[in-house]
């Protein structure tokens, strides 16, 4: 991944952490389920997405990225949200390599949500 790649992402939020917390009302143990399931599925999504890409299967591509997409949606996950929006475009298009492209990004931006979303957690902990 590039600089320039990177660079299109990087005027959106990783986390829209008011958004989230808006919409499930300031429910901090809804908000911990919430992220505790996210944070759980999303790994083994990401390796669906990398598989199907392994196999040459765009369909399945299309569809597992837009699943993340819509629990990116969910949660205000932005950036996560936009790659695999891209993953998910390069993939009705045929574009598997386009969408391998992404790939790397979107590992980051999931490593970088996962990490925003702990520290919300340790307060709910706390």
């Amino acid at each position: 991944m590039t600089d320039n790649n990177a660079e299109e992402f990087r005027d959106l939020p990783v986390w829209n952490k008011a958004w989230m917390l808006e919409h499930l009302m300031d429910d901090e143990d809804l908000v911990k389920e919430v992220l505790e399931l996210f944070i759980s599925s999303v790994p083994e999504q990401i390796q669906n997405v990398k598989n199907f890409l392994d196999e040459g299967d765009a369909r399945k591509v299309q569809v597992q990225s837009h699943a993340i997409k819509g629990a990116c949606s969910n949660v205000g996950g932005e950036r996560l949200r936009a790659v695999a929006l891209k993953i998910e475009d390069s993939a009705r298009a045929g574009d598997l390599s386009t969408a391998g492209f992404y790939m790397a990004e979107m590992e980051l931006q999931f490593e970088n949500l996962r990490d925003e979303m702990a520290k919300e957690l340790a307060k709910c902990v706390s």
